[in-house]
């Protein structure tokens, strides 16, 4: 994986904080994504998701 990451700028992102009960999805690393992004619909995904592999 060291070869496809040369020479390509990764931008570091979390999707919560550790100290506190809040979200970061506001700091999203795409700045166009980052305005329809949010914990509630990401939630949403992961369940509708999950409930489509079982």
């Amino acid at each position: 994986s060291s070869k496809i990451r040369d020479n390509t700028p990764i931008k570091k992102w979390f999707r919560t904080f550790s100290q506190r009960d809040a979200t970061n999805w506001e700091n999203f690393p795409d700045e166009v994504s980052s305005k329809d992004l949010n914990e509630d619909d990401f939630r949403a995904f992961v369940e509708s998701y999950l409930r489509k592999i079982k």
